[in-house]
């Protein structure tokens, strides 16, 4: 795994309004017991999936191993719930979870429509209808990102680069507080920014390779191929390197990067 890039398979809820209208009495368990949960422990609610009072739901696996940690905690709560169901919900959950670690996004689709079968079936007996013949697919998916995990290290990593775009930054937005730089934010800054010539032709060709490195990532991303876009990490951190050493300047205590370039 690269030192910048981390490469991570998710379990992503691109519609949480959608998730929360298709399970309204888990989800409302589940915040109601989460919030007398967080009482209990003074307020810190370990070991739970972070409930936000401004989303209907944090998301579908979220919803599952909150449910999954609760029916621990408040048994008496789950009484008319289906055990065997529950036992699914949990197993189906940890299988998920393993899948993930492994970067193995066949297993983990398959625990992902196991787990949302259990949640149709669980809602089902909390509105005391019959559970539903086959379920829907799942409002989820297991999708390969790429994440600037670190931005300290970006930043040790590759100081002039950072720099320069925290200077360019200010001179656009003085007033904002602009974001972290992360490896996307600084790579098309690059393709843009004003440097003199001698810096522009050294920066040509780990530029070029940088384009092409960026357009395999987000194609192995795509593809949901965890370890295609792993190699893809290792490379750009190779390149990121290169950049660096084109733009060979450090920060400096009173000038702003491309004053300390043109003067």
């Amino acid at each position: 795994m690269g030192n910048i890039l981390q490469i991570r398979l998710l379990c992503a809820t691109p519609d949480l309004e959608k998730a929360r209208a298709r399970w309204p009495r888990l989800c409302e368990l589940a915040r109601e017991l989460h919030r007398r949960n967080a009482v209990l422990d003074g307020g810190q609610a370990l070991f739970l999936p972070r409930w936000n009072e401004e989303q209907p739901m944090p998301g579908v696996r979220e919803l599952a191993q909150t449910l999954q940690q609760l029916a621990l905690i408040f048994p008496d709560s789950f009484r008319r719930l289906p055990g065997k169901t529950l036992e699914e919900l949990s197993r189906d959950t940890d299988a998920l979870g393993d899948a993930l670690g492994r970067w193995n996004a066949a297993e983990a689709g398959a625990a992902l429509d196991g787990l949302t079968r259990a949640l149709d079936v669980l809602e089902a007996a909390l509105a005391e209808t019959p559970p539903p013949a086959t379920s829907a697919p799942a409002p989820a998916v297991v999708k390969v990102r790429a994440v600037t995990w670190n931005p300290a290290l970006l930043d040790e990593l590759c100081p002039s680069l950072c720099a320069a775009l925290r200077d360019a930054d200010k001179e656009s937005s003085p007033d904002t507080t602009p974001p972290p730089p992360d490896t996307t934010r600084l790579l098309d800054f690059l393709e843009r920014a004003p440097f003199p010539p001698e810096i522009r032709e050294r920066l040509a060709a780990p530029l070029e390779r940088a384009r092409a490195c960026r357009l395999a990532l987000e194609k192995a991303c795509r593809d949901g191929d965890p370890r295609a876009a792993d190699r893809n990490s290792n490379d750009m951190d190779d390149i990121l390197e290169r950049l660096e050493e084109a733009v060979g300047y450090r920060p400096a205590r009173r000038k702003g990067f491309f004053r300390r370039l043109f003067g």
